[in-house]
């Protein structure tokens, strides 16, 4: 079988979410340079993509003198943040198979997939 594909540069999210939306993986493909100046490429499946909520808590402390003590009160303040998850799988077994925020280091065997990054999306068969 022979395949259509189309490649861009650089991670769309609006991309990754339209053809998660009409049920095609993408595949993805970067480049990690190693710590020796060498380059390491690897490509992997987008299946997935889902919105999370994710919360952040804030602490702030007052402080008050009572009867010559110093008495201390903590309010707790939560913070809602959505964020675009994707699921990936790498090719590795079930190894680093997962859900991945988009500011995440795309890190498998200590390897961050972070530079020349390419897309490949509208994946189907050829008619």
């Amino acid at each position: 079988l022979h395949y259509h594909s189309r490649e861009t540069n650089g991670f769309n999210p609006t991309l990754v979410k339209r053809e998660m939306g009409l049920g095609r993986p993408m595949m993805m493909g970067a480049t990690a340079y190693l710590i020796n100046g060498d380059r390491a490429g690897h490509i992997w499946v987008i299946d997935g993509y889902h919105m999370a909520a994710k919360y952040h808590y804030y602490y702030r402390r007052t402080t008050k003198v009572v009867n010559k003590k110093t008495m201390y009160s903590y309010d707790v303040y939560r913070c809602r943040a959505e964020i675009d998850m994707y699921h990936m799988k790498w090719g590795w077994g079930l190894n680093g198979n997962g859900w991945y925020a988009t500011f995440e280091p795309w890190n498998m065997t200590g390897h961050n997939y972070e530079r020349q990054i390419y897309l490949f999306s509208e994946i189907y068969p050829n008619r």
